[in-house]
């Protein structure tokens, strides 16, 4: 009997093996079939994405000039499982050749005035106010959106400006999720005059 098992042990041991694997690729591919995929995308990409210049501050004793970007922001899920976005920050390249990663920052919500003289209320992506929840769980098939303010201060040498190319900024969205997705999405920027931005947020140029 002890001889049969020695013999048979190497047998035993590469079936445990093999179907150690068979299950292993099995809980794999229905983890990748039902797992969320999040894309990212921009509302109304021609119209809505914004870079302006605001007035200048003083910052640490030296004169500052500053910029501000507004996106309006689209996060969709397209696989099986709900996933929630943490992140949502702003990659813009600068002269130095290196890249500000800028984080949201909290604005009112952007009311535009229609040709007919009611506003359009925007959401702001993951804020809660009184119209919409700030709810930011994309469950499958389903998407959220909202806009998004960020801001740069720069000052000293007008290399760490960003790079501007026919009044246009190209910058990358990089949305990161609670089950560890990162999702990077270029978008373009086009420059607008602070006026229209404070027809839409009056309070934009006394922000941080």
């Amino acid at each position: 009997m002890t001889a049969l098992l020695n013999v048979l042990r190497p047998v035993l041991e590469l079936a445990a093996l093999v179907l150690g694997v068979v299950n292993g690729t099995y809980i794999l591919r229905h983890y990748r079939r039902d797992r969320p995929r999040i894309e990212v995308s921009f509302i109304h990409p021609d119209v809505y994405q914004w870079w302006f210049r605001l007035p200048p501050r003083e910052d640490q004793g030296h004169p500052a000039w500053r910029f501000g970007f507004l996106l309006y922001i689209g996060i969709s899920n397209n696989g099986l499982g709900a996933d929630t976005p943490t992140s949502w920050h702003l990659h813009v390249p600068q002269r130095t050749r290196r890249r500000a990663e800028l984080k949201p920052i909290n604005v009112s919500m952007p009311t535009f005035q229609l040709p007919t003289g009611d506003g359009k209320v925007f959401p702001v992506l993951g804020q809660v106010d009184p119209i919409y929840r700030g709810d930011l769980c994309v469950e499958p098939g389903r998407s959220i959106s909202g806009m998004a303010y960020y801001h740069l201060g720069v000052w000293g040498d007008a290399a760490w400006d960003p790079v501007i190319r026919d009044g246009r900024i190209h910058a990358e969205l990089a949305v990161g999720t609670v089950l560890g997705q990162r999702v990077r999405a270029p978008v373009t920027l086009t420059e607008v005059p602070l006026a229209k931005v404070k027809e839409m947020i009056p309070e934009i140029e006394k922000l941080p």
